[in-house]
């Protein structure tokens, strides 16, 4: 297996495991760009989307980028960027996108209330992240 597709495949799955179902209605309650877990009969189920397709979190399915609204659907040029995450300024930080050797890897939404800390490589709280990101002065 080569790096980018160990990488794609460690991005699509995720904390499965942090997700209990026992007692909970089926439906999703996890979930990541380019893969989600959702309950089903008090079990979790981690669902990847397939090749191409990006999780649409309005419609609780996996679709073509193309429909899909930001930040999951709404691709990056990595060509020229170094190997790293980055934060969606557009949406407030709220999210991150991946780039390696060039290739784009794919957004990933940060737990509410945290926004990305690109100095961390992680999401965090707000007052700890410097402008435009958070709300610390540089």
């Amino acid at each position: 297996m080569n790096a980018l597709a160990f990488l794609i495949a460690a991005a699509t799955l995720g904390s499965a495991h942090a997700v209990i179902c026992k007692d909970k209605p089926d439906g999703v309650y996890e979930f990541g760009c380019l893969s989600y877990t959702k309950c089903v009969n008090n079990k979790p189920v981690i669902v990847e989307c397939p090749l191409g397709q990006v999780f649409d979190m309005d419609q609780k399915i996996c679709s073509s980028p193309l429909t899909v609204p930001p930040p999951c659907g709404n691709f990056k040029d990595c060509s020229k960027l170094a190997n790293k995450k980055y934060p969606d300024i557009d949406n407030g930080c709220r999210s991150y996108f991946e780039c390696y050797s060039g290739q784009f890897l794919g957004h990933t939404p940060c737990p509410k209330p945290l926004v990305f800390n690109e100095f961390l490589q992680a999401c965090d709280y707000a007052y700890r992240v410097k402008r435009p990101c958070g709300l610390e002065d540089i």
